[in-house]
């Protein structure tokens, strides 16, 4: 059983993920965005 320790590293590394996740998701339309302009 993990402890409170590992599982709050799991839900930062997770986290972590989902937020570079959604920014290689959006960089690209930024980039876009401001060529557009």
């Amino acid at each position: 059983m993990p402890t409170l320790k590992t599982a709050k590293q799991l839900a930062v590394s997770s986290n972590k993920e989902l937020v570079s996740m959604l920014l290689s998701q959006k960089l690209p339309l930024l980039k876009r965005a401001s060529q557009a302009n």
